[in-house]
């Protein structure tokens, strides 16, 4: 049966790739079977333990199984990536009532003030599932809580320049946090139509862009220093995963120029027949490694 997946895996051993999660899998696999052995760790430590998700809490406690004295550190509070099976709260109790593990709650705040700090808490106590903890400034008083809203980003980016720039103008530095990266851009534009210097700490080279990654496969390919990856530009032309899925059940993992004629008769659209002859040269052919 073909499913997303399916065709997903059969895209993977095509270019002879495996991905992050592919690597957790195998290797718990492996571990349950006997077959690997788990890394011969004295001590472990774990950061940010309630983002793990089920296989990663696995290999955690395969490791602790083995032998580790495992200690985990997180904040159930900042449990933010449940769309992706992170197990938060419930992750954090299970380890503790399986491992019999010590409990140690850490209350102390080193970041804000306690105006910001009793903001937050005041937020935060309406999570169902939360470990209770007294949180606590050490750095005393002196914070500050404004709110404004608006229907249009480049107003709130506007409001919140104008809003620093009495602190900017004063010599003092100043940083605007996001709840993703893509908000960050509008911010961004004020800044330069602003002549306001900035350093987006978040940003990343053109290069790792997913158009630039592209362009730079791209190249790899004609030059021929890389063989895999042409699914990739086929696919960012418009060719859909079925269509790909059938060109190398035709041609296996070489993938060649042919007639259109010939291309439409193999089941692909015309118009997708002429995207795919409009790409490669007509007498080059493409080595795909399994």
């Amino acid at each position: 049966m073909d499913t997303p997946y399916n065709a997903y895996q059969e895209a993977l051993a095509r270019n002879g790739k495996i991905d992050f999660q592919d690597l957790l899998r195998l290797a718990v696999a492996g571990m349950e079977k006997g077959e690997i052995q788990p890394y011969p760790f004295t001590d472990l430590l774990v950061d940010e333990f309630q983002d793990t998700d089920p296989l990663q809490y696995r290999w955690v406690e395969l490791h602790a199984n083995a032998g580790a004295r495992v200690t985990v550190v997180g904040d159930d509070d900042q449990s933010i990536y449940g769309f992706r099976a992170a197990l938060g709260f419930r992750g954090m109790e299970s380890f503790a009532s399986t491992f019999d593990a010590q409990r140690v709650v850490l209350g102390s705040n080193y970041r804000c003030r306690s105006e910001i700090l009793d903001a937050a808490d005041r937020l935060i106590r309406h999570n169902e599932d939360r470990i209770p903890k007294l949180l606590r400034a050490e750095r005393g008083t002196g914070g500050t809580v404004d709110t404004q809203r608006s229907d249009d980003e480049y107003i709130d980016a506007v409001a919140a320049l104008d809003a620093l720039q009495p602190k900017l103008a004063a010599g003092r530095s100043c940083a605007i946090l996001a709840r993703t990266n893509r908000i960050l851009d509008p911010i961004e534009s004020v800044c330069r139509s602003h002549g306001v210097p900035y350093f987006r700490a978040s940003g990343r080279s053109i290069i790792n862009r997913p158009q630039g990654a592209l362009m730079c496969n791209l190249l790899e390919i004609v030059q021929g220093t890389r063989l895999n990856g042409l699914d990739a530009v086929l696919g960012h032309s418009g060719m859909s995963s079925d269509h790909l899925a059938l060109l190398h059940r035709e041609m296996g993992s070489a993938l060649a120029q042919r007639q259109k004629k010939d291309l439409v008769a193999l089941g692909l659209p015309e118009d997708t027949a002429t995207a795919y002859r409009a790409f490669p040269p007509a007498s080059h052919q493409y080595n795909v490694p399994l």
